[in-house]
This record gives C-alpha cells, structure tokens and sequence, in this order.
C-alpha cells in the first residue's frame, strides 16, 4: 500500500503495558466510526510504502484515544519502534461524517430576548458537540447547538430561533 492511496488515520504515541499494547491518538473527528478496523498501515524509514498490521484487539480509552493490541507485537521490545508512528488507512475506508447541522450554514440566528445575533459562518464539531460560530458585534460567538437552546428551525426563512442562556453572549461581548 502507498500513501497517496491512503489517509492518515492517527499516531502512535506510547506502549501500554509490557505485553505490546499501544496507545493510539485519532486525527479524526469520528474516532468512533472505525471501532470495527481490522487493519492499519504504518509508515517504516519515510518510505511512501506503508506496512499493514493487523489488529488483535482495540479498547477505547478517552475519546480520540484507544489502546490497540497488533497481531505479532507482544512485548514492550516489539512495541517501542511503532511509537510516534503515522497510521493510515486505504482511502476507500475513509468514513466523512457531515454534521447534522451542516445546512444551517447561513442561517440567521435570532434569540427570544436580545433578536437577530447574526448568521451562522460556520458549524465546529468538538467530538460531537456542535457549535454555531456567528460574529456579533466584530467578534467570534459560540452558541451551543443543542435541544436546550434551539427553539425552532425556521428552512423557508432561513433563522435559527434560539433561547439563549443569561449571561452567555455577554462572555464574548
């Protein structure tokens, strides 16, 4: 497998116990989509080649964080030359997760109390929990977007109807 026919999928950062177990940092947004892999590839001397791995077992640890167990590395001394190793992925394996709030983008946010905020630049995704991005006032808000704040979703309009907590646009402002 060469590089250009993969993506990078994480790093290896640092064995896990003396058995070859490895921890294993995701690059990705949806760590959670590739549970299931049953191989990786890693990059050995800068080559553009990548060596395949297969996985024995994998145990989420935090939430872009996961120890993986490699089929023929059992011990620490197997273990330590894969650390601060690039892991890639075939590219047909590449999972893109749209957010659901993807369309939005545009959108005018307008709050019960404080009316029309601005419009929604962008949605950022930190691991699932998403957030408008609006400019008020020459400066960068973040609105959470959750059930607790968003009232109504108004498509004919284009507006986000929220219920802005007390206090939250006042942290940016």
């Amino acid at each position: 497998m060469n590089k250009k026919d993969c993506f990078l999928l994480g790093k290896i950062t640092k064995p896990h116990g003396y058995k070859g177990s490895l921890k294993f940092y995701y690059y990705v947004n949806n760590a959670e989509s590739y549970a299931s892999i049953k191989a990786i590839f890693i990059e050995h001397n800068n080559s553009e080649k990548l060596i395949p791995y297969f996985i024995k077992n994998q145990s989420k640890s935090l939430a872009d964080k996961t120890v993986l167990q490699l089929e023929d590395i059992d011990s620490i001394e197997k273990a330590i030359p894969l650390v601060n190793k690039e892991v890639y992925l075939p590219l047909s394996q590449e999972i893109i997760v749209q957010s659901p709030f993807e369309e939005l983008i545009g959108f005018t946010v307008v709050d019960n109390k404080k009316g029309i905020l601005g419009q929604i630049e962008a949605i950022l995704d930190l691991n699932g929990l998403f957030l408008f991005q609006i400019t008020v006032s020459q400066k960068e808000v973040l609105i959470p977007a959750n059930k607790d704040f968003i009232k109504k979703i108004d498509k004919p309009k284009k507006e986000v109807l929220i219920n802005m907590p007390d206090g939250l646009l006042e942290l940016y402002l």
